[in-house]
């Protein structure tokens, strides 16, 4: 039997999008001076840990991977990880109306669903 453990992210300033992340996801700061790498954790430690890792070269194409985060309440949440440095991604094709496609400060993207 497999579960989930955690997810990685790579980035180029991992301690930098820690905050991000964190404050968008609920996720407490585990250790953020274990260079080249950060976790986020969860309080309940029932939800998969966030790793935020320090890769060299840039982002350059659409992540082959990306995590949805499910809401109620998907404008008001968008603009919520807006307020936290999140963009509008553009270009990505919106086919479903349900999905808002963001992107964290390094240009990772993400949606946000209903």
């Amino acid at each position: 039997m497999l579960w989930l453990g955690a997810i990685t992210l790579d980035c180029a300033d991992p301690v930098r999008l820690a905050d991000c992340w964190a404050a968008a996801l609920g996720y407490e700061i585990e250790d953020a001076s274990s260079d080249p790498s950060v976790a986020l954790v969860h309080s309940e430690q029932t939800r998969p840990r966030l790793s935020l890792q320090r890769v060299p070269e840039p982002k350059v194409v659409k992540n082959r991977m990306h995590i949805c985060l499910g809401t109620d309440a998907r404008a008001a949440a968008a603009a919520r990880l807006s307020g936290l440095g999140a963009r509008k991604r553009l270009g990505w094709p919106e086919q479903v109306p349900e999905w808002t496609v963001l992107a964290d400060p390094e240009g990772n993207e993400f949606r946000v669903v209903g």
